[in-house]
């Protein structure tokens, strides 16, 4: 498993990290309503796809949940519907979002 990322949202912890195998990557989803109690963290919910690692997750002001990933040589964008483990095409609009985003330094060529 490889890069956690813990957030805050609508007084939930959303964990979100990668699981690579040799063919597949699959995002795990976990939440929790106490971020410091092993008993309230739920089973991750799994959006699997064949591209992609270092997810993060962003919630947009419509509620809209997203996933990036990094998928050299881009940042790969999309929705993500939690209760039902569906992933969407990412909607265009006219607003901006950024994304803060670390390169170089962590390892040789990345």
């Amino acid at each position: 498993m490889y890069a956690d990322i813990l957030r805050y949202y609508d007084g939930k912890f959303p964990l979100i990290v990668a699981m690579l195998s040799a063919t597949v990557c699959h995002k795990l989803i976990f939440t929790s309503d106490d971020c410091c109690s092993d008993a309230a963290w739920r089973d991750p919910v799994t959006v699997t796809t064949d591209y992609g690692y270092d997810p993060d997750i962003f919630w947009d002001d419509d509620g809209t949940v997203y996933v990036m990933l990094a998928n050299n040589p881009v940042m790969s964008t999309f929705s993500v519907e939690l209760t039902a483990e569906a992933i969407g095409p990412v909607n265009t609009k006219d607003n901006y979002c950024y994304l803060m985003i670390s390169e170089r330094r962590t390892e040789k060529n990345h």
